[in-house]
């Protein structure tokens, strides 16, 4: 009485060779995803602080928050990566894995494949498994396995990235400096680097000391270095706004002539003040 053996006959170099050019081309369909994945969030970070720094300083957790986001997606895109890796790290699996997406081929594929090891000693006969290997083999020859890969997202990442890296682009011929400022503070959201302004205000004091319970006068002064000078201006002081025309020296540049001369209430105890110049803010006590 005989026990089983185990006959493993050898599969067609030219089944594995498609097998595993299967295998690359799904593996580079998701390294492809990724990076796609990558640059369109880079590109909607940067331009997403572009547009928030017009109007307020986006604060250091909106910065982290964007970043994080970007990083879940881009670690999601890479689990695929692996994951595709795992579940292609044989012939038979990758043959499974062609079955969920083309079941006519993929399950010839794992047919083929279970007759090249047989546990039985009743098992066919060496030159049919043969056979049979050969036929599957010229018939994934024949099929284009890449039928198998899944749907991919990148063509709409492409275009969104195309259509964002052109809104930069026209932005950066009106100011290069904002979009290099905007990616600058992506790429390091925790740096305390300021956010870039068309209007630049002149440095104010931390405090401004008025007299006590008396009207008076503020002037603030646009920098020469302004890309942009607005016509009026406004200042908060505690619940109440105030807004002041632009002052312009003649015979001068319009930047480094251009102020704001505000009138302040009578005061008696501190209070916090907020101007605002184009888009630039500046606080004072």
């Amino acid at each position: 009485m005989s026990s089983g053996s185990t006959t493993r006959i050898e599969i067609p170099s030219r089944l594995t060779s498609k097998l595993s050019g299967f295998r690359y081309a799904l593996l580079e369909h998701f390294v492809r995803d990724t990076i796609a994945v990558a640059v369109f969030g880079l590109l909607v970070g940067t331009f997403a602080i572009a547009v928030l720094d017009r109007f307020f300083e986006t604060p250091v957790w909106g910065r982290v928050l964007i970043c994080v986001v970007i990083g879940i997606l881009v670690l999601a895109s890479l689990a695929q990566v692996v994951n595709a890796a795992w579940r292609c790290r044989s012939p038979m699996k990758t043959a499974r894995v062609i079955s969920d997406r083309e079941p006519a081929i993929g399950d010839h594929l794992i047919g083929a494949l279970e007759l090249a090891v047989s546990k039985s000693q009743h098992a066919r006969s060496s030159s049919l498994r043969d056979a049979a290997l050969g036929q599957v083999a010229d018939e994934a020859a024949r099929h284009d396995l890449h039928d198998a890969l899944p749907e991919s997202r990148r063509s709409i990442l492409i275009r969104g990235s195309i259509l964002i890296a052109v809104l930069l682009g026209l932005v950066a011929l009106l100011s290069p400096e904002l979009v290099r400022n905007a990616a600058a503070r992506l790429i390091k959201p925790t740096s305390s680097l300021p956010r870039y302004t068309f209007t630049k205000i002149v440095p104010l004091a931390e405090t401004l000391i008025v007299p006590w319970d008396e009207s008076s006068e503020w002037v603030v002064a646009a920098d020469s270095t302004s890309r942009w000078v607005p016509a009026n201006a406004s200042l908060r002081v505690g619940p109440r706004t105030f807004t002041a025309p632009v002052m312009m020296t003649p015979g001068t540049g319009p930047s480094d002539s251009a102020s704001y001369r505000f009138k302040l209430p009578k005061l008696i105890e501190p209070v916090g003040t907020r101007v605002r110049v184009g888009d630039a803010v500046a606080e004072v006590r």
